[in-house]
């Protein structure tokens, strides 16, 4: 019942692979929850108690590690699945990238874009260092906090963010969370201030 609610409603599912998936799903979640009904949940329905996501828009779910079969299942209630694949181990990746079809759409590092591309989507989109990045992270400096910039679609945005101690994963984190907001339809400049605050 709560299933064939979520799919009536068009429910979005962002899809989190890689080793920072907890993390990179709880700062997406921080990012957004402000601009859309947003949940975070940790398995797929049958293993939750899923009747508090009937308000949701978007539902935020890192890779469970279930079976492809039980996933495709899955991911047929939403209206779109965005994939986030954070991850250079990508067999995994691959497996469940196949499993998305023409109303869902891929985020994944610029690095290994080649990798995962191929079938057709409705959107293929890629963040890193890269200038050919569609989010490019630029002019990075250090001082009491971190401070970068994205670049996406022909604007360039300012963003401040903690330091860590893994600078690499907590800018790529950050990119993903925004990357995530724009294909949800967020304003890119609302974001990063968000971000910023």
């Amino acid at each position: 019942m709560i299933e064939k609610i979520i799919k009536w409603k068009g429910v979005k599912l962002v899809f989190v692979c890689g080793k920072e998936k907890e993390r990179t799903s709880d700062l997406i979640y921080e990012e957004i929850h402000g601009f859309s009904k947003a949940g975070r949940v940790e398995k797929i329905f049958g293993k939750i108690k899923a009747f508090s996501l009937l308000s949701k828009e978007v539902i935020i779910l890192p890779d469970p590690g279930d079976d492809p079969e039980e996933l495709l299942a899955f991911f047929n209630l939403f209206s779109e699945v965005i994939m986030v694949v954070d991850s250079k181990k990508l067999k995994r990746e691959k497996e469940l990238a196949s499993l998305l079809n023409k109303k869902d759409s891929i985020l994944v590092n610029f690095e290994i874009k080649d990798s995962i591309a191929g079938k057709r989507m409705k959107k293929f989109l890629t963040y890193g260092m890269d200038k050919e990045a569609d989010f490019n992270i630029m002019d990075i400096s250090e001082k009491e906090k971190i401070n970068f910039k994205v670049s996406h679609d022909g604007s360039i945005v300012p963003v401040w963010i903690e330091k860590e101690s893994d600078l690499e994963e907590s800018l790529n984190r950050s990119v993903i969370a925004i990357a995530v907001g724009v294909l949800l339809g967020i304003n890119l400049v609302k974001l990063t201030g968000k971000m910023s605050e």
